[in-house]
């Protein structure tokens, strides 16, 4: 875009001449806070770092409402939170993926963003991969398990940890991308003839400048819901085996970042060319083992990206919803399907409206993210990156927060899971609204439009009639 490319040359040209060699960031005089160093802007510097977050004790399992809340009985597979930080020059934006429903509640995510500005990071994505057998996420649970208090106490301390790990071993890399369609995903609520579908993969590759591996991510939407229902114990489904896989042959952390799949659940092949799949293997091994082939086979294909800024732009906005979950008749309804200690959190959460975060980056040239507190439907994604050009967008889904689904207008006549009220709490049209706003903000940060060229849309909060 040439918006884009005049606002690169203006920021390299008007850049910092003596931040020092380009093998090793500058101490600025003020501290040593990793945040606080003065970084060459001659390349990209990433770190990655990985924890366990396996919760300690047993909880009710989020995901499936007909499961109420019956407790986990154990561990099937270990849950991990991975961070990967990438910088260029002073600004830096963070991923970090949880094998878990949802990302921490808002209250705790507060405590991992200050942590983040505290690093100099400006944009900060912490994307659940959305396993139906993580721990129930939601705010206290109405002080009915006290281990889900400990649990989120725990799980701020652990992000945090692995947010400072990855932005203090920062070193300069090569960032290497891929992209294939596939037919990995299937649309679960649309019946038409060829419903909407994003069948995108794509893949980064992070390296040292002696090629060593620092992190790999792979971005693909679909719902990891190949664990069966009726297993309690706690599992990271095919998202996790995926991870490990390319983690064991690729070396460096590998990272699961959701897409939009409000609407896509796994399309598992029986056959796969080329890849002997064990025939008695449960459906999310198998499953693992086919997505981290296709990551592996799109590695080798990877084009190193252009170096350029890392910008990011963070911002909360509030959003009016069509439940009232003070009312009686909407608890009961609520707590039938999930359980009534569960509704007090949305009672809490929605009463006057929702606040919910919007988070957008730019990668140099290369890429843009979009990160989204919910599930939106693929055609979300599927219009943003129609309309914002050649220039790759990731939309990712679950992150920062969860607010449930986010059904394009064309979907809600259409009935059928993703569109009812209970789980679809925000007035419709919201989905359209965030996009667009997600848009707005990449075009600001690319350069594209002015930063006061367009006008703030401000709080999405029609007056009434």
């Amino acid at each position: 875009m040439p918006g884009m490319r005049k606002l690169l040359f203006l920021m390299t040209a008007f850049a910092a001449a003596s931040l020092g060699s380009a093998a090793e960031p500058v101490e600025s005089a003020s501290n040593s806070a990793p945040g606080s160093l003065a970084y060459p802007d001659d390349t990209f510097w990433a770190g990655a770092a990985k924890t366990d977050i396996t919760p300690p004790s047993l909880s009710p399992l989020w995901g499936y409402g007909s499961r109420g809340k019956i407790k986990s009985t154990g561990t099937r597979d270990p849950l991990h939170a991975r961070a990967l930080v990438l910088r260029f020059g002073n600004q830096a934006i963070a991923l970090i993926s949880l094998d878990l429903g949802r990302p921490p509640v808002s209250e705790a995510m507060q405590e991992i963003r200050a942590k983040a500005k505290e690093l100099g990071v400006s944009a900060l994505f912490v994307v659940a991969s959305h396993t139906h057998h993580g721990p129930v996420m939601e705010r206290d649970q109405g002080q009915a398990w006290p281990e889900s208090i400990a649990y989120r106490d725990l799980l701020v301390n652990k992000l945090n940890g692995i947010l400072t790990q990855a932005a203090t071993k920062c070193q300069p890399c090569t960032i290497s991308m891929a992209a294939e369609q596939t037919n990995l995903n299937r649309n679960r609520h649309d019946r038409a003839a060829d419903p909407p579908r994003d069948g995108r993969f794509t893949v980064l590759k992070v390296q040292s400048e002696k090629g060593e591996s620092i992190a790999r991510v792979v971005h693909f939407p679909a719902h990891p819901v190949l664990v069966p229902a009726t297993d309690l114990r706690f599992s990271a489904d095919w998202a996790g085996v995926m991870c490990q896989k390319l983690e064991e042959q690729e070396g460096g952390i590998c990272l699961y970042l959701q897409g939009a799949e409000g609407d896509l659940s796994p399309n598992t092949p029986t056959e796969v060319t080329g890849l002997d799949l064990p025939k008695d293997a449960p459906n999310h091994e198998r499953f693992g083992w086919i997505m981290a082939a296709k990551a592996k086979s799109l590695f080798s294909q990877a084009k190193k990206l252009e170096t350029g800024p890392i910008l990011g732009k963070s911002e909360k906005i509030r959003l009016p919803v069509r439940i009232d979950p003070s009312n009686p008749f909407v608890r009961t309804t609520l707590g039938r399907a999930f359980y009534p200690e569960l509704v007090r959190h949305y009672e809490t959460e929605y009463r006057g409206g929702v606040t919910t975060p919007l988070e957008v980056a730019i990668l140099g040239k290369n890429l843009a993210l979009v990160g989204i507190a919910g599930e939106p439907f693929c055609a979300h994604a599927l219009r943003l990156q129609s309309r914002f050009g050649p220039t790759p967008v990731l939309t990712l889904g679950c992150c920062n927060d969860y607010h449930q689904y986010f059904p394009t207008l064309e979907a809600l006549p259409k009935g059928g899971y993703g569109t009812e009220p209970w789980i679809s709490p925000t007035v419709p049209g919201t989905g359209e609204y965030l996009f667009n706003r997600a848009l707005v903000h990449l075009y600001k940060l690319t350069g594209s439009i002015a930063p006061t060229a367009a006008p703030d849309l401000g709080a999405f909060q029609p007056l009434p009639d």
